[in-house]
């Protein structure tokens, strides 16, 4: 059981890597707001960073997370950022 919840957490964590990429990808320039054709795909790429911020947070809120993965001060960031 201490190994699935480690795989999860580890799996959760890839997550937020992942989110952090596509966010960076998304700021770094504003050309691609400016595409007419990227507008609805990136609505789309932002509702789905929007879901799996807010899976992240529900799933951090478990006490096993935050003790294994170090990642209560980004539980409360994300809480901010949601809020």
């Amino acid at each position: 059981m201490v190994i699935a919840q480690s795989d999860r957490d580890q799996a959760v964590l890839g997550l937020v890597n992942k989110l952090d990429q596509v966010y960076g990808f998304m700021i770094q320039d504003e050309t691609l707001g400016q595409i007419s054709s990227m507008r609805s795909i990136l609505g789309q790429i932002s509702q789905q960073t929007l879901e799996c911020a807010r899976f992240i947070r529900d799933y951090s809120e478990t006490k096993s997370f935050c003790e294994y993965s170090s990642c209560c001060m980004f539980h409360m960031i994300l809480s901010l950022v949601l809020s």
